[in-house]
C-alpha cells in the first residue's frame, strides 16, 4: 500500500494497527474465528500488510480517499432528493440497514449497472423513468456498484463457501453462464458473435429476472455483512492514511568472453581505467564475499600482506618480493558492505495486542532477535545480544507508538557484518560478470609474481569495482515488491546522508510482470522508485526480463508456444533506467537477440529495451570458489552496469549523470540490423562510448 505522503506511514501502520484491534476483538467475542495473526511492516511511504479478506475491507479500505470521497458522495445525492422519496439513509454507511432499505438500493443499482432494470415499468418489474427513484439509482457512484458487486462476489465465495462455477450452486446457476461467455472469449480474442449466436445464448440462458434480482441481493447481503457491528464510534479513523492499495508482487530472478564481445578488455587497456573509486550495488540473492573471484588484489594490499608475512614470527628473513603469496593470505574481499532485507518484514512486524501470548509470534521475535544478534559486529561478544534486544525493543516502542521509521533507525539491523554463504548462486554470477577477478591459484610457479601479473581463471567488466551486496531474494530465490522498494530507498539514503556519490549505480538482475489493470506502464511502485532513484544521480541498470518467449512448463517446446512482444518487466518499463535485453556472447551479430529476451515496445509504446549485452551461457563465479554457465538478461544487465562504471571511472564529470550515460551508451550502440524494439539501440560497445566522450 503506498501511503499519501511519506510523513504519515507510522500513523497509517498505527491506525491499521488499532482498527485492527478492535475488529478482532469484536470478531473473537462473537465466537468467530480468528486465524492467522495479521502482519504489518512499513518503510517511508509504502505499508505491506498480510490480512484475510474481510479485514482488509473493514480495515484497510475506509482509511483511503476513495472511501471517503464516495461516502461524501453519497450524502451529497441522499440531500438532493426530495423528502417524499423512499430511499434509505446512508447515515454509518456501510453498516447493514435494518430495515433493508439501503440493500435494495444497492441491489437495483447493481441491475441498474447489469441493464436489467427495465425503465419502461413494464410486467411491473422495472423503475419509472421519470420517478425520483430512477434518477436517483442511476446517480449511485457506478465505481461503488462494481465495488459492492466484486466484494460481494469474493465474500460469498470465501466466506459463505459459494462456488461460482457450480452449476448447482444458488449464485453459480446465476453467474455460471455469463462467465462461460467471458471464459470462452478470453481463450478466443477473435470471438465476434452474430446476433442470432447471441439470441441463442440468452435463449440458454436459465435466469429469469428474478433469478438475476436474488443474485444481486445474495451478493449485496453478503457485502454489508462484512460491515456487521459498524460502529463511527469505535476507532475507525475518519483520515485518508492510504493513496493506493495493490499487490505486493513476486519478483523473479531473471565472465570471461563475455567481456570481449562488448570490448570491455580493449577499454581497459586502452585507457588504463581503474574503478577502484567506483562502488556497485548488486540487488539480488546475496554474493560470497569470500569467493577467490571477489579478493581485493590492489598494490596497496598485496603490499601490506607482503610485509606482514615476511615479518611474521618464525618467518625466514626474505624480501617482499620472494614471499609465496596465496589467495589463501589474502582476507579483505571488495564486497565492501552487506545489506540484508529478506527479514525486513519480521523485523518492521509487530504483534496485534490480543495475540500476544501466539507462540508462533514469539517464534518470530527469538529468530529475528538471534538474526540481529548475529548480523552485528563482535558477534561473539557476550553484550552483542543485550545491544541487539536494545535495538529491537525501540524499534517496537516506535511502531507501537505509530512513529515513522527512518534508515538510521533500521541501520544497525540492515546491515550485516558477518555475512553467510549465499544459498541462492544467482547473485554471486551477476556481481562476477560485473566484477569478478579470479587469480588461477592452481599456478603455483606464479606465486612470487605480483597479483597484476598472474594468470586470471575469470575477469569481469570492471575487475577492481567494489561491490555492496544488497540481498532481497531468500534462499528459495524469492522476494516480494516490498523488499526491493526497501532496497532502493536504503541506498538513495546512503547518498544523501553521505552528500556524495557513495553507491554509484545498482544492478538489478530480476523481474516483476507488470499488471496492466492497476497500474500505468513505467509507474508502479517500484518504477517510480527506480525513478526516483536515477533523478537523485544513482544508475540503475535493470534486466529486460525472460518473457521474449511464452512457453509451457514442459521442457519439450509446444505448438501453443509463440514469441511475445510487449513483453518488458518492470522495472524495466521504467523510464530513466537503463532497461537491457540479451544477445549471443560471442556471436551476436550473427544470432541476433536471445529467443528468451523481453522484447518492447512498452505498454505505452515506448522504446525498450534500451541496449543489449551478451546474455546466453555466460560463465560466472558461483558460491564456494566454483563457476557455472548461466543464460538470461540477468547475465545481460550487468555487462551495461559494468560499461556505465568504466565510463564514471574515466569521465569523473559523468558521475551523478546517469541520463547522460544512458543516452551514450545507447547513442554509441552497436546496430545488429534487428527490429529496434528486440535490440534497442543495439549492442553495447564501451570502447566507442568511451571514445565518444
Amino acid at each position: 500500500m503506498t501511503t499519501n505522503s511519506n510523513g504519515g506511514t507510522g500513523s497509517a501502520a498505527f491506525q491499521i494497527r488499532d482498527m485492527l484491534n478492535t475488529y478482532r476483538s469484536k470478531k473473537k467475542k462473537a465466537g468467530k474465528p480468528l486465524g492467522k495473526r495479521p502482519r504489518i511492516s512499513y518503510i517511508p511511504g509504502q505499508l505491506a500488510v498480510l490480512l484475510y479478506f474481510d479485514e482488509l475491507m473493514r480495515v484497510v479500505l475506509p482509511l483511503t480517499r476513495w472511501w471517503h470521497e464516495t461516502y461524501d458522495r453519497l450524502r451529497e445525492l441522499e440531500h438532493t432528493l426530495p423528502a417524499t422519496a423512499k430511499v434509505a439513509k446512508w447515515t454509518k454507511f456501510p453498516e447493514p440497514d435494518p430495515e433493508g432499505g439501503r440493500e435494495k438500493d444497492l441491489c437495483d443499482a447493481l441491475m441498474f449497472m447489469r441493464r436489467e432494470i427495465d425503465p419502461g415499468h413494464r410486467n411491473g418489474t422495472g423503475i419509472k423513468e421519470d420517478s425520483d427513484r430512477y434518477k436517483y439509482i442511476r446517480d449511485i457512484p457506478p465505481d461503488l456498484s462494481w465495488f459492492v458487486r466484486i466484494a460481494g462476489l469474493i465474500a460469498n465465495c470465501f466466506l459463505n463457501g459459494h462456488n461460482l462455477l457450480d452449476k448447482d450452486d444458488v449464485l453459480g446457476r446465476q453467474f455460471e453462464t455469463e462467465f462461460a461467455y467471458r471464459r470462452r472469449a478470453r481463450l478466443d480474442p477473435d470471438l465476434i458473435e452474430t446476433r442470432d449466436e447471441m439470441r441463442d445464448r440468452e435463449r440458454r440462458s436459465t435466469i429469469s429476472r428474478d433469478q438475476a434480482r436474488e443474485a444481486r441481493r445474495q451478493v449485496v447481503k453478503a457485502f454489508t455483512d462484512l460491515y456487521w457491528d459498524w460502529n463511527t464510534s469505535d476507532t475507525y479513523s475518519e483520515d485518508k492514511y492510504i493513496w493506493r492499495v495493490t499487490k505486493n508482487r513476486p519478483i523473479r530472478l531473471a565472465v570471461n568472453k563475455s567481456a570481449l564481445t562488448i570490448k570491455a578488455d580493449a577499454a581497459i587497456r586502452l585507457f588504463d581505467i581503474s574503478c577502484e573509486n567506483m562502488t556497485w550495488a548488486v540487488v539480488d540473492s546475496g554474493i560470497d564475499s569470500q569467493h577467490n573471484a571477489f579478493k581485493l588484489l590492489s598494490s596497496e594490499y598485496e603490499k601490506e600482506v607482503r610485509n606482514e608475512l615476511k615479518n611474521a614470527p618464525g618467518a625466514r628473513p626474505l624480501a617482499s618480493d620472494d614471499v609465496d603469496l596465496t589467495l589463501d593470505h589474502l582476507k579483505r574481499s571488495r564486497v565492501i558492505k552487506t545489506l540484508d532485507f529478506t527479514r525486513l518484514r519480521s523485523l518492521l512486524d509487530f504483534d496485534i495486542e490480543m495475540d500476544k501470548d501466539d507462540d508462533v509470534a514469539q517464534k518470530n521475535k527469538r529468530e529475528v532477535l538471534e538474526e540481529i544478534t548475529r548480523r552485528m559486529p563482535g558477534k561473539k561478544d557476550v553484550g552483542i545480544k543485550d545491544e541487539a534486544r536494545e535495538l529491537l525493543d525501540e524499534l517496537s516502542r516506535r511502531i507501537e507508538d505509530g512513529k515513522d521509521i527512518n534508515w538510521q533507525d533500521l541501520e544497525a539491523a540492515i546491515v550485516d557484518n558477518n555475512p553467510e554463504v549465499p544459498i541462492n548462486d544467482h547473485g554471486t554470477h551477476v556481481a562476477g560478470i560485473l566484477g569478478a577477478d579470479w587469480i588461477d591459484e592452481d599456478a603455483e610457479q606464479e606465486r612470487k609474481l605480483p597479483l597484476h601479473a598472474r594468470t586470471r581463471r575469470m575477469q569481469g567488466v570492471c575487475p577492481d569495482v567494489n561491490l555492496i551486496d544488497v540481498r532481497v531474494f531468500r534462499d528459495d530465490g524469492l522476494t516480494d515488491e516490498f523488499e526491493l522498494l526497501a532496497a532502493i530507498q536504503y541506498l538513495r539514503w546512503m547518498n544523501s546522508r553521505a552528500g556524495t556519490m557513495q553507491v554509484h549505480g545498482a544492478n538489478l538482475s530480476l523481474s516483476l510482470i507488470h499488471e496492466v489493470r492497476r497500474f500505468a506502464c513505467g509507474r508502479t511502485p517500484i518504477c517510480d522508485e527506480c525513478n526516483e532513484a536515477v533523478a537523485a544521480g544513482m544508475v540503475i541498470v535493470a534486466a529486460a526480463g525472460n518473457r521474449g518467449f511464452d512457453m509451457t512448463d514442459m521442457e519439450e517446446v509446444q505448438s501453443t508456444d509463440s514469441y511475445r512482444s510487449v513483453s518488458i518487466t518492470d522495472p524495466g518499463n521504467a523510464d530513466g533506467v537503463i532497461t537491457v535485453g540479451s544477445t549471443h556472447r560471442k556471436r551476436p551479430h550473427e544470432y541476433g537477440v536471445s529467443y528468451f529476451s523481453s522484447r518492447g515496445p512498452t505498454g505505452d509504446g515506448r522504446l525498450k529495451p534500451d541496449i543489449v549485452a551478451p546474455g546466453e551461457k555466460i560463465r560466472g563465479p558461483t558460491p564456494n570458489n566454483r563457476a557455472e554457465y548461466k543464460d538470461g538478461t540477468s547475465m545481460a544487465a550487468p555487462h551495461v552496469s559494468g560499461a556505465a562504471a568504466l565510463l564514471m571511472a574515466r569521465h569523473t564529470e559523468l558521475i551523478a549523470q546517469p541520463e547522460r550515460i544512458k543516452r551514450i551508451l545507447c547513442e554509441t550502440s552497436t546496430d545488429l540490423e534487428r527490429e529496434r524494439y528486440f535490440q534497442g539501440h543495439g549492442l553495447v560497445d564501451i570502447l566507442r562510448a568511451l571514445q565518444s566522450v
